[in-house]
């Protein structure tokens, strides 16, 4: 719609199906946030591998942003660090507790880039919670 001659504005919605990804113009990959269920109160996210389908990889790319949302119906709160084979370090000593119905967002200025041997997260919990998880990532 036309406010006056010299600008324009419009309303735009766009609906993405889950594990779609799109790219800025500023080179930031954006995965479709998902959902991650603890087995035996365990969970490992491969960031070469991720998402609702498992079908993004963030090799090459480092991570800049992530937000984490434990379900409220979670019996008690998950941990997110580094993982224990092939860990991802987005920060020095990365570990993030968060509370059922709680959310975290995290921001990180200097994570390595993930690759083969630097791609997994762990998430430790008390039995079968349901983390939400949404990944942003930058070419290094």
């Amino acid at each position: 719609r036309a406010e006056d001659s010299r600008h324009m504005t419009s309303d735009i919605t766009i609906a993405l199906s889950a594990g779609w990804t799109m790219t800025d113009g500023g080179g930031t990959t954006y995965v479709q946030a998902f959902n991650e269920t603890l087995v035996s109160g365990a969970a490992t996210i491969d960031l070469t591998a991720c998402g609702a389908n498992d079908d993004e990889d963030l090799t090459g790319l480092k991570l800049t942003k992530m937000i984490v949302t434990a379900d409220e119906d979670n019996v008690g709160e998950v941990t997110l660090a580094e993982g224990a084979i092939n860990g991802y370090a987005p920060s020095d000593g990365f570990s993030v507790a968060v509370a059922p119905g709680d959310t975290a967002t995290l921001t990180f200025s200097a994570a390595e880039t993930v690759d083969a041997t630097h791609k997994t997260l762990d998430i430790a919990g008390a039995g079968s919670e349901v983390v939400r998880i949404y990944l942003e990532a930058v070419e290094p």
